[in-house]
């Protein structure tokens, strides 16, 4: 943009590359929204929309769009210009969405954003010539009270939803024979109407003429009898009817359009209030049909989670008998292990019991006891012996011992 210096000096906190990246930026956000078909409101300067045009091709006529750029409404009264209404949905520019593509915070986007506008505005006021460019779109141009935005060929091809722009310019070379024909036809009978128009306008002037000649040789004549008459009388003019009598005819005139507005609006009133009634019965109805859909779509919804807890139910019942079979088998056989160990046990307590019965009565059979026989077998309480032993000793009084022997013979 123009007049950078005066930016850098009214806010100071950029530099030239800094608004340059910030207004590229802008510009690419531009670019990107109208790719979507949406138009981009910059506040303060104007609106980037769409227009469609009707391309004559000689024969027929195609619909191309293209974009456009629409003044902010202080730019349009200051300039005194007139704009058409958008074509597409516009949408605010979005200061987040332009700092996230660069290193600027929303802040910073946004009050240099401003201050350019700010400048803009003051350099419109003092009649200078200004051009604002964004990058990828093409130029703003502001030069002596009049406004032109030049946008680039690509991003014209690029907007173009129909698809028929560079269709509509290949197929002008071959309808320029039908083109120059029609212009010539039109030449031929655009001079014809202006041969007409003059011969016209020279008829009327020699009327004209002769009507001011006539007046002329008249006037001495007329001016006499001015000055003799004051009042002229008209013998065969009939009577001026009475004031209240135009009156009356009025009033019934004002009257019958008054009832006849009155009976309009009474229409449109009663057209009105059906169309009301009918809209509310058609949102009843609406609504009543929602409300139907609705239920049965929860109905379906009820019968399918019904089925799917049937099949689960069903499922899980075939498990749970099959895990009760296995349970029933462990538990019987549990108790078999049990008898089984039982009877074994028991078995072998009544053989152990059959063996001391079988003891006892084998020691109540045997006729001595060992206590019986302890006074055959008497000894001494001191040394152990028979009482029968007087003097005898366990040595051997034959025994000698051999030298380098370790026993005694």
């Amino acid at each position: 943009m123009t007049h950078c210096k005066e930016v850098v000096v009214t806010y100071p906190v950029y530099c030239f590359s800094d608004i340059d990246c910030i207004w590229a930026d802008v510009s690419a956000y531009t670019e990107r929204q109208m790719t979507l078909q949406k138009g981009v409101r910059l506040a303060g300067l104007g609106t980037f929309t769409f227009s469609q045009q009707k391309l004559d091709l000689g024969n027929k006529f195609t619909v191309i769009q293209r974009p456009i750029f629409l003044l902010a409404g202080k730019l349009v009264q200051s300039l005194g210009l007139k704009q058409t209404r958008p074509l597409a949905a516009v949408v605010q520019l979005n200061f987040a969405a332009v700092s996230q593509e660069g290193p600027f915070s929303r802040d910073v986007v946004e009050g240099c954003i401003r201050e350019t506008l700010l400048l803009l505005f003051r350099a419109l006021a003092s009649e200078q010539n200004v051009f604002v460019t964004f990058q990828g779109i093409g130029v703003l141009s502001f030069k002596n009270n009049k406004v032109r935005m030049k946008f680039n060929s690509d991003f014209i091809n690029a907007m173009d939803g129909t698809g028929r722009l560079l269709l509509a310019f290949k197929n002008v070379s071959k309808c320029m024979c039908i083109c120059m024909l029609q212009e010539h036809q039109q030449a031929e009978e655009k001079a014809q109407e202006k041969l007409l128009l003059i011969k016209e306008q020279q008829r009327d002037k020699q009327c004209m003429e002769e009507e001011q000649v006539c007046n002329k040789s008249l006037q001495p004549h007329n001016n006499m009898h001015t000055l003799h008459e004051t009042s002229f009388i008209f013998p065969a003019r009939p009577l001026t009817p009475a004031k209240r009598i135009q009156q009356h005819r009025y009033m019934n005139d004002l009257q019958s359009q008054i009832e006849s507005r009155r009976q309009h609006e009474a229409q449109d009133q009663q057209n009105r209030l059906l169309m009301e009634h009918l809209d509310q019965v058609q949102l009843v109805q609406e609504i009543a049909l929602k409300k139907a859909q609705h239920l049965q779509q929860k109905q379906e919804r009820t019968k399918h989670y019904k089925t799917a807890l049937d099949t689960q139910f069903v499922s899980l019942c075939l498990c749970f008998l099959s895990r009760l079979i296995l349970d029933r088998i462990n538990r019987f056989e549990k108790k078999r292990d049990i008898s089984k160990s039982l009877e074994d046990e028991w078995s072998r307590s009544v053989k152990l019991k059959h063996q001391q019965e079988e003891d006892e009565r084998r020691f109540l059979r045997c006729v001595d006891l060992l206590v019986d026989k302890l006074a055959q077998y008497r000894r001494c309480r001191q040394c152990k012996r028979r009482t029968s032993n007087f003097g005898e000793s366990n040595i051997w009084k034959d025994s000698h011992y051999l030298s380098g022997s370790q026993f005694m013979i």
